[in-house]
């Protein structure tokens, strides 16, 4: 099943994450579909599935609508 999480950036170099957001989030074995960043949230919203049970705290799921 597909759902839309939201990355946030800000959260992500807090923690120190070096890689490209979309390739950090398959990194945690999540397949994605449709990206779209949104500079004025910090954030990035994608279309993904294959998502683990337990999140980053840097990634949450999300109602943004593609």
């Amino acid at each position: 099943m597909k759902k839309v999480i939201r990355y946030d950036l800000i959260g992500s170099y807090k923690k120190e994450i070096k890689l490209h957001p979309q390739k950090q989030v398959e990194s945690l074995g999540i397949e994605v579909h449709r990206y779209r960043g949104e500079p004025i949230g910090d954030c990035i919203f994608m279309l993904v599935s294959n998502l683990p049970l337990n999140l980053p705290e840097y990634i949450e799921l999300s109602d943004y609508k593609f």
